[in-house]
This record gives structure tokens, sequence and C-alpha cells, in this order.
């Protein structure tokens, strides 16, 4: 794909980014904006979308305006907020509505079932000693997946 392709193909997600914020104005209502933040991932560095802080307390977004599901990267992106989130609260993937119509929640977990799950992020996410194992860390965003993952 040539630069001239994917240059269009990020400007549209762009306008999708700034249509939704502005569309949704109680959301980011006094609050600090701050897109495409550079943030630390343990060993590697994250790039969000947008980095909502109010206060000490910050809001992860990624913002995907894609018709295949899962995008690319999206295990790797999503362990990576992980890393930086203290809860689940903080990390939001919204998914473009005039894209896709569902999020097939099956694919997703397949695609995690892939890689490696670093096991610092199964202890830190898994409560239950007996459960921090990599199926019991799927299990965890099987139950959280709504929560995380929309459409919007």
């Amino acid at each position: 794909m040539s630069y001239f392709c994917r240059r269009i193909i990020f400007a549209e997600g762009e306008r999708w980014i700034q249509r939704y914020i502005l569309e949704h104005p109680d959301e980011f209502k006094g609050r600090t904006l701050t897109f495409e933040s550079r943030l630390d991932a343990g060993e590697t560095v994250r790039r969000v979308d947008v980095v909502v802080s109010f206060g000490e307390d910050m809001i992860y977004y990624e913002f995907k305006s894609v018709k295949n599901l899962p995008p690319s990267n999206f295990a790797k992106q999503f362990l990576k907020d992980l890393e930086i989130a203290d809860n689940l609260d903080q990390i939001k993937w919204y998914f473009d509505g005039s894209k896709i119509s569902r999020l097939d929640k099956e694919v997703f977990l397949r695609e995690l079932e892939k890689i490696e799950i670093n096991r610092k992020i199964i202890v830190k996410w898994v409560t239950l000693k007996e459960q921090q194992t990599k199926e019991g860390f799927i299990n965890f965003i099987n139950k959280n997946f709504d929560l995380i993952f929309q459409i919007k």
C-alpha cells in the first residue's frame, strides 16, 4: 500500500476520533486530552490514541475505524494497555460503528491465546492464585470484554 493510501486511511480514522469527541462532550468535559501519547509499557513503549486525564487519574482510549477484526497487532497493543493501566475502567477500545456492526469476542480471545502472555500481567489482573494461568487470564478478559471493547 502506498504512503498516500495509508495517509487517507489514517485521516479517515482521525476524523472519526474528532467526530466522536465532539459528539460526546460529557465524556471529556473538564478533562485534559492528549493525542498520540507515548507511554512506557514495561520494557516497550505504547502509543495511545487519546489519553484523558483528570487530576491524577487517566483513561486510555484506542479508537479503531476498521472493517477487519481484530485489528492488526491487537493482542500486543492490548497487553501493553494492561501493563500501563491500574484498573479496567482506564482502558477503552472504541470501534467505528459505521464500519462494523458487532464484535466477535471469540475472535479477539483466540488472538490472545496465540501469543505469549507475560506472567506479571496475568498475576496483575487475575486475583485468585489458582486461576493465575493463561487460561484464567483469557477467562478474565472474556468476563470483562464488554467493559473494554465497544462499538460507537
